[in-house]
C-alpha cells in the first residue's frame, strides 16, 4: 500500500510545523511556507496528518526527487544465487575433489549452494555407509559454510542433500 503524500497547495491546514533542511522546526502559516518554498525551488510536503497535536507535520524539500530515490529503493532486492552440485556414491576421489573445489569458488562468491549425494541401485542396500561419507565430505567445509542436518528423500533413487551457505567474510 503507497503512502499518499499531500503537497503544496493539496494540503488542508492553514497553520503547519514546517521542518526546514538544516533540520529546524518552525510553526508557521501554510501561505508563507509556500512562498519559502517558492523561493528556494522547492516543495512543502505533509509527512504527518497531526492527529495527536492537532498541526501538521510538514518538510521542505524536492518532491521530485524524494520520490525518485523511494522508487529507486524498491528496485533493490538482493537476489541470491543458489548453485547446485550432485555426485554420486561411488565416485572416484580425484573426481570429488574437483567437485569441492567448484563448491569451494562458489562459496567464496557467496553463493548458496545445494550439495546432493545420488545414491541408486545395489547401492540403496550401503545408506549408512553413504551417510557417513557424506558427513565427512560436508565437514570439509566447516570453516566456509554453515549447514542443517542433511535430509534423505527417497525414491527410484534415494538422494542425502543439504544448503551450504557461505559464512560471512571478516572485514
Amino acid at each position: 500500500m503507497e503512502k499518499e503524500y499531500s503537497v503544496n497547495e493539496q494540503i488542508e491546514a492553514s497553520e503547519i510545523s514546517l521542518v526546514f533542511q538544516d533540520g529546524r522546526v518552525e510553526s508557521i502559516q501554510l501561505t508563507e511556507a509556500l512562498k519559502i518554498g517558492d523561493e528556494h525551488g522547492l516543495d512543502i510536503v505533509e509527512v504527518s496528518k497531526g492527529d495527536k497535536i492537532g498541526v501538521p507535520v510538514c518538510k521542505i524539500l524536492d518532491y521530485g526527487k524524494m520520490m525518485y530515490e523511494k522508487n529507486k529503493k524498491k528496485g533493490k532486492t538482493k537476489v541470491q544465487h543458489v548453485k547446485e552440485i550432485k555426485y554420486s556414491f561411488n565416485i572416484d576421489p580425484h573426481d570429488l575433489g574437483t567437485k569441492h573445489n567448484k563448491i569451494m569458488k562458489f562459496l567464496t562468491k557467496q553463493y548458496i549452494v545445494k550439495y546432493t549425494m545420488e545414491v541408486s541401485g545395489r547401492q540403496k542396500n550401503m545408506l549408512d555407509k553413504a551417510k557417513k561419507d557424506y558427513n565427512k565430505n560436508i565437514e570439509d567445509f566447516r570453516l566456509f559454510a554453515s549447514w542443517s542436518e542433511p535430509k534423505t528423500s527417497h525414491g527410484r533413487t534415494i538422494a542425502i542433500s543439504t544448503t551450504l551457505k557461505p559464512l560471512k567474510a571478516k572485514t
